[in-house]
C-alpha cells in the first residue's frame, strides 16, 4: 500500500469528532467562510483559515482576512529553488495549493506594549505618561489584544512585579487539535484583587501560557475565552515565582533535534513541570494518548517521527486500536508513574 493511500486510512480511523463539536481544527479550510460555518455552529475555540506549510501570518493585531502575501519562511520549509526575492511568491503558491490552508486554534494575548509599571502605585498603565489602568482593565479591552504568535505577545519574567510572585497559580497541560499540540498554561487561584501591605494584586496576570514556537520560547497573558473551552488536564499548583523560573531554565527544542514522538512540545512541557515537581500519573498518560488518537493529523506527524515505519504498519494491521496500541507505548515509555 502506498503512503498516500495509509493517509487516507489513518484519516478515516482516526477522524472522530470531540464531546464539544466536530474535529475540525487542522482541516482544509475555505478563507472566504468562517470556522463556524465549515466546523458547525457553534463552535466555541477561535479558528482561523491561515496558510500551512512554509507560511505563518505576520500579525500586530488579530486579522482574521488573512490572503497569503505577507508570511514569514519557516526553518526548512520553503522550496530549493525560492531565493530570498521569492520567498513572498513561493509561501503564497503553498498557501494556494492544495492543502495550503487550514483552520488553526489562534488565541488572543495582552500586548506586551501595555507592560509598563509605574513603580510608585504598582498598576499597568497603557503608556510611561498615561494615568494608570489595571491589569484587569487592559484585557478586558480588545484594542489591547494581539495573536499570542505575533512579536508583541510575549512578555518576559521581567515585565510581571515581583510581588506577584508568590501567588499561587494552578498548571494545566492543555492540548489544541491539528497537531495536536500541547502546551502549559497557569491560571491564578486566588481571584482577591486587594491591595495588600501596598501591593495591588490586579496587576498580576490572571493567566500565564508557556509554549515555544518557531524553536523559540513563549510566553504570554492569553485571554481566556480563547483556552477555556480546551482540554485539560491540572498537573499541580504552584508560586507564580516557581513557574516564571522552571520556565527560564528550560531551553526551547532546536530545530534539529524536533520530533514528533520523542522531543516534541510535550517534552518541552514535561521539563517545566518536572521542575516544578509534579507527579506524572496514568491519568496523565491517558490525557496524552486520547488526544493523540483523537486528532486526525496525528499519523501525518508520527509517520514523519523516527518511529514512523513502526507507526504506519500499527494501524495498517492493527487499525485505529493497534495505533492505540503503539501511542500508549511510546507515551508509557517517557512517563515516569
Amino acid at each position: 500500500m502506498k503512503i498516500s493511500g495509509l493517509r487516507l486510512l489513518s484519516a478515516f480511523l482516526l477522524g472522530r469528532a470531540y464531546g464539544f463539536g466536530p474535529l475540525c481544527g487542522g482541516d482544509e479550510c475555505d478563507p472566504n467562510l468562517d470556522s463556524d460555518s465549515q466546523c458547525g455552529d457553534p463552535f466555541p475555540l477561535r479558528l482561523v483559515c491561515q496558510c500551512d506549510g512554509c507560511c505563518e501570518p505576520v500579525y500586530e493585531a488579530p486579522n482574521p482576512n488573512f490572503d497569503g502575501t505577507a508570511c514569514e519562511a519557516c526553518l526548512g520549509s520553503l522550496p530549493e529553488n525560492a531565493g530570498a526575492g521569492n520567498v513572498q511568491e513561493a509561501c503564497k503558491e503553498i498557501c494556494d495549493g492544495p492543502g495550503g490552508r487550514r483552520l488553526n486554534w489562534n488565541p488572543r494575548c495582552l500586548s506586551a506594549s501595555v507592560l509598563l509599571q509605574d513603580a510608585d502605585t504598582t498598576k499597568i498603565n497603557t503608556a510611561p505618561n498615561e494615568e494608570g489602568s489595571t491589569l484587569e482593565d487592559n484585557i478586558k479591552d480588545e484594542q489591547q489584544h494581539v495573536y499570542c504568535s505575533s512579536q508583541d505577545g510575549g512578555i518576559t519574567k521581567k515585565d510581571i512585579p515581583s510581588h506577584c510572585f508568590d501567588e499561587i497559580y494552578n498548571v494545566d497541560l492543555s492540548t489544541v487539535f491539528g497537531g495536536p499540540h500541547f502546551f502549559l498554561i497557569g491560571t491564578k487561584e486566588d481571584e482577591d484583587t486587594n491591595i495588600d501591605n501596598g501591593n495591588d494584586y490586579s496587576s498580576c496576570p490572571p493567566s500565564i501560557a508557556m509554549d515555544q514556537l518557531h524553536w523559540q520560547k513563549k510566553m504570554g497573558i492569553m485571554i481566556e475565552e480563547d483556552f477555556k473551552y480546551l482540554r485539560k488536564h491540572r498537573l499541580g499548583s504552584a508560586s507564580l515565582g516557581d513557574i516564571l523560573e522552571a520556565e527560564e531554565n528550560v531551553e526551547a527544542i532546536d530545530a534539529s533535534e524536533y520530533d514528533y514522538l520523542t522531543n516534541g512540545c510535550a517534552h518541552y512541557a514535561q521539563r517545566i513541570w518536572r521542575s516544578l515537581g509534579f507527579d506524572e500519573t496514568e491519568a496523565l498518560a491517558n490525557f496524552f494518548v486520547e488526544n493523540i488518537v483523537d486528532d486526525s493529523r496525528s499519523m501525518e506527524r508520527a509517520e514523519k517521527s523516527k518511529g514512523g515505519i513502526r507507526a504506519l504498519a500499527s494501524i495498517v494491521i492493527g487499525g485505529k486500536g493497534g495505533f492505540k496500541d503503539y501511542v500508549e507505548g511510546v507515551v508509557y515509555s517517557q512517563l515516569d508513574f
